[in-house]
């Protein structure tokens, strides 16, 4: 399968040459091989598919670049650029009717993508004093991404829930449980290390209301989502801080939910 997202041009603040604003249009080509299992008499399902996604001219942005502008003085701003990349990866998923009141799911999957080898985009160059390098004649330095990430997805990502339900009378009564898996990730920042989350629900439903107590991230896990800018942030442009953006997984939160469908 084919997909074409369309050329365009960077929207910024700054003047920069005529040749950085515009990108060409993106083009990739996919193919994928699965399969779907049903046993048990429909009570286990089993689904899986290998991937392959091959891009030439992948859009993507770059933030708080040193560009030389039209006057010659080095400016900051954003870009928006292309560079060949690949994507593959896999996925797994299942459903499991353990008994008429246990429900079981879960899924796996791995992705990698990557610029293609020999891949080059604007980047940042600075010298031993903190300030911007870009090479005699170029508008921006040139950096080669081959190998590189070309976002910031985990490589393998893993989850886990299930759900035993009680009936009585005229309600149900249900305790969930969702666990995920979350892999090392690329940043700005370095990788960032895997973590695991448990969620727990624990309620009372009927066809129109339901009642549910609940504990996010139960065992209060400390870790990063992810994070950015230590050559540069949104904050301070001009040169290298060492300080810059960190986006942290939400710590324990324990609460009571209520709903009512008219």
């Amino acid at each position: 399968m084919g997909w074409l997202q369309p050329a365009g041009a960077t929207v910024t603040p700054v003047v920069v040459p005529e040749e950085l604003l515009l990108f060409e249009s993106e083009d990739s080509i996919s193919y994928e091989l699965g399969f779907k299992g049903v046993m048990m008499e429909g009570a286990v399902r089993l689904n899986g598919s290998l991937y392959y996604q091959d891009f030439e001219d992948y859009i993507s942005r770059l933030n708080s670049l040193s560009i030389r502008g039209e006057s010659g003085q080095i400016e900051n701003s954003g870009l928006t650029v292309n560079g060949d990349a690949e994507v593959w990866g896999a996925e797994l998923d299942f459903t499991a009717l353990l008994s008429e009141n246990w429900f079981l799911g879960g899924s796996l999957s791995y992705s990698e993508s990557e610029y293609s080898d020999g891949t080059e985009l604007p980047c940042n160059e600075f010298d031993d004093d903190g300030a911007p390098v870009i090479p005699e004649g170029q508008s921006v330095a040139l950096c080669d991404v081959g190998g590189s990430a070309i976002g910031s997805s985990p490589e393998f990502t893993a989850s886990v829930n299930s759900e035993y339900t009680i009936p009585f009378d005229r309600v149900e009564g249900y305790g969930r449980i969702l666990y995920t898996y979350t892999g090392e990730r690329d940043s700005d920042i370095d990788n960032v290390d895997p973590y695991h989350m448990v969620n727990l629900y624990l309620g009372v439903r009927e066809e129109q209301w339901n009642v549910e107590l609940f504990a996010t991230n139960l065992f209060d896990e400390e870790a990063l989502r992810g994070g950015g800018g230590t050559e540069a942030t949104a904050l301070v442009r001009r040169e290298p801080t060492g300080y810059g953006l960190r986006f942290l997984v939400p710590g324990r939160r324990i609460g009571l939910s209520a709903s009512y469908r008219w």
